[in-house]
């Protein structure tokens, strides 16, 4: 289903610290969407006036290397005991929500994105859940 941003919240909630989207979308079938109903979204980024499709997008700070000029790493977590370990990733290019991330990741994989440069292999961590 496509979605168009109508308007992106310019403060963060200080409950939530979330900031709050509008999307404009056809109404589908299977489930009633009033206006103003919280919900969330998910979605492919693609620079402007780019017909390339990019499939996974991070937070530039859940990247990280152990060195100068090493290869680039993310703390994948492991959700049946809330343990990390460190895996390889190929990065491409920077985008307006983040960068690329070409191989390494599959789409789903929960990272850790604060504090990665503090963390080990097998660490306990507790995922923030919305």
């Amino acid at each position: 289903m496509l979605a168009k941003i109508l308007e992106i919240g310019t403060e963060a909630s200080a409950a939530t610290r979330t900031y709050p989207v509008t999307l404009e979308m056809e109404q589908p079938s299977e489930i009633e969407i009033l206006p103003g109903m919280a919900g969330k979204a998910m979605g492919f980024a693609r620079e402007p006036g780019s017909t390339e499709t990019v499939d996974i997008v991070v937070p530039v700070a859940a990247v990280f290397s152990p060195g100068a000029g090493e290869n680039s790493y993310v703390w994948l977590i492991d959700d049946s005991d809330n343990t990390v370990g460190r895996v390889e990733v190929v990065v491409g290019n920077l985008v307006s929500t983040g960068i690329e991330i070409k191989s390494g990741l599959r789409k789903g994989d929960l990272i850790a994105t604060a504090g990665v440069n503090f963390l080990t292999d097998g660490q306990e961590v507790r995922p923030k859940t919305d």
